[in-house]
């Protein structure tokens, strides 16, 4: 049986267009691997690198296979975690820009003096490897699930963002990043109702009531 956690870190809260989007991603997935099971697996208003890790921790207890992290303002499409499997590689993440202008690819390069450049859309490839990707479409392998540590996701004095920390953390320790153009999505940069944090205690038990992808023995 396949095991594939799904990672959603809450903090404001999930978008309605995230919501149906997540729905149809979930629901996907489950038809075209009948023999998998997934586990949403959140956190409620946490200091993001602390969020990522209690997520991946869980992950690890669960005997994940992958890892899929999903952003509470992203939208993507239904078979999203499907082609990223196919690629068969440690972490690759999907194609979506900034919320915000100049909106750059959420990927990134380390340059000659040690700091971040976002790549220019022109210069991606499929497939191609980089030193970071933004965490909201991304697949992590269970090798990955089973190497991170406590400090992954901290930045240099805690001023970088966890993606780029994260960056940092998997070039040290010899891990290839990778990002498909192929795979994409886009963040929901209007303003929009949200299904608050409050409102949504559980996003395990609202998603179940949503919808029946939720498969056992």
């Amino acid at each position: 049986m396949l095991k594939i956690g799904l990672g959603v870190p809450l903090y404001a809260g999930l978008y309605n267009e995230a919501v149906a989007s997540l729905l149809s991603l979930v629901e996907y997935t489950v038809r075209v691997l009948p023999n998998c099971v997934l586990y949403p697996i959140t956190t409620n208003r946490k200091f993001l690198p602390r969020a990522r890790f209690n997520i991946v921790r869980q992950a690890r207890r669960l005997g994940c296979n992958f890892l899929f992290w999903y952003g509470e303002d992203i939208i993507c499409e239904p078979d999203t975690i499907i082609k990223l499997i196919h690629y068969g590689r440690p972490v690759i993440g999907g194609l979506y820009l900034d919320r915000r202008p100049p909106y750059n690819p959420c990927v990134h390069k380390l340059a000659g003096n040690d700091t971040w450049m976002a790549y220019k859309l022109h210069e991606l490839e499929d497939d191609m490897k980089v030193d970071a990707v933004g965490h909201d479409l991304t697949l992590f392998s269970k090798e990955v699930i089973e190497a991170i540590e406590p400090e992954t996701y901290v930045g240099v004095a805690t001023m970088e963002g966890d993606d780029l920390a994260f960056g940092r953390w998997a070039k040290k320790k010899g891990i290839d990043i990778y990002v498909s153009t192929k795979v994409t999505g886009k963040h929901i940069s209007e303003k929009r109702e949200i299904i608050t944090v409050s409102n949504v205690i559980d996003l395990k038990e609202y998603l179940k009531k949503k919808s029946t992808w939720v498969k056992t023995k």
